[in-house]
């Protein structure tokens, strides 16, 4: 697929999503029931191909974010912004313009030439695509080698897949939103991975609810989801397949396609884009350990 009908394509989930807002927004001052306004919007969805694959052989182009890591003791931060047009932005970071290296935080940095040699690009699909990752990611400190210690009164911002020491278990899916000493209904919790801050919790908790909510298939899922952790578990082949992409998605940033699997309308809509999203920040927080 070509990177440019790529971000065509996320463009127009960007457009139809504040469109899906405008709407219920709109049926909510008419008094509409919650229930009619949604089942209407998602008859009005058009189904969209999703695919955040990037070409390895595209050339650098478009929308993305620039980055580099500070390191201070045992901690890093990760700085950088959005950026719609990465070449055009690179020019003017090694021009030195005044206003990127402001936004980068370099502005008057002692340290300025080396920290501009380590400036790393990531691309992104699209301009809102970048924004989110930034906003999820930069400007935010994290511990060096988090998975060796415990802290209880700051757990930090990663999110945490739990498994067996023996390897993965495909009948079994938990994710821990914060470092914790053990997860109830989770089987097997001897290896744990850091997986960055991906998402919000919160944002996370309610999705993995619509999930469940969403599941169309012969048997619902058999999920629990709290403020702690999603843990999910498979009886059938359908459900193998989605913790096996899962495992895949929050371990390489690998998409999982879901249409087929969950009802169509706005909650399956709004589940593929936070899937997306995920994603994409996890190939970015990828690219940040890379470079560590």
């Amino acid at each position: 697929m070509d990177w440019n009908q790529i971000e065509i394509d996320f463009d127009r989930l960007s457009e139809e999503t504040l469109w899906v807002v405008d709407q219920l927004r709109e049926g909510r001052k008419a008094g509409r029931n919650q229930e009619e306004i949604e089942h209407e919007v998602g008859q009005k969805l058009h189904s969209i191909p999703i695919e955040l694959e990037k070409n390895p052989e595209a050339p650098l182009h478009g929308p993305g974010v620039l980055y580099y890591i500070d390191r201070q003791g045992r901690t890093f931060t990760v700085k950088g912004i959005s950026s719609g047009n990465l070449p055009d932005s690179y020019k003017d970071l090694l021009a030195k313009n005044d206003n990127l290296l402001s936004a980068l935080r370099l502005l008057g940095d002692e340290q300025v030439e080396a920290k501009i040699a380590q400036v790393k690009v990531f691309p992104t699909p699209s301009n809102a695509a970048a924004e989110i990752i930034a906003d999820q990611v930069f400007n935010r400190r994290f511990p060096l080698e988090e998975e060796n210690f415990l802290n209880v009164s700051d757990p930090g911002a990663n999110l945490w897949l739990l498994e067996a020491s023996e390897g993965s278990n495909p009948d079994q899916f938990c994710l821990a939103f914060k470092k914790t000493f053990r997860i109830p209904n989770c089987e097997g919790q001897a290896r744990v991975t850091a997986l960055g801050p991906l998402i919000d919790p919160q944002v996370a908790f309610r999705r993995f609810r619509d999930l469940a909510e969403a599941w169309d298939m012969a048997s619902p899922l058999d999920l629990i989801v709290d403020e702690r952790a999603v843990v999910l578990h498979a009886h059938n082949f359908e459900e193998r397949q989605l913790i096996e992409g899962l495992r895949q998605l929050f371990l390489e940033g690998t998409s999982l396609e879901i249409k087929d699997w969950v009802t169509g309308g706005l909650k399956g809509h709004t589940l593929q884009l936070f899937l997306q999203e995920v994603a994409l920040t996890r190939r970015l927080w990828l690219s940040v350990l890379d470079n560590l």
